[in-house]
């Protein structure tokens, strides 16, 4: 079985080994248990996640992001 680190330090060597059940895991259910066993602050502060810009008028999901101000597609079509 392949060793793994944790933090820099051999499973192994601490007495552990990876289970069969998380060696045979996909990318995808990886990705969604780190998610649910961790908050949203320490996945932002590990540069795991990010936080959504949102559109400084009406809220919806940014498609432009700036220092200055945020626009959504609509927003930005009744700017213009």
């Amino acid at each position: 079985m392949r060793d793994y680190l944790k933090n820099g330090t051999s499973l192994r060597k601490d007495g552990y080994v990876i289970t069969d059940e998380m060696e045979q895991m996909t990318r995808e259910e990886l990705i969604e248990e780190i998610l649910g066993t961790h908050s949203h602050e320490d996945l932002v502060e590990n540069n795991f996640i990010k936080k959504i810009p949102r559109c400084g008028d009406c809220g919806r999901e940014a498609v432009i992001a700036g220092p200055a101000r945020n626009f959504c597609e609509r927003c930005i079509e009744a700017y213009e």
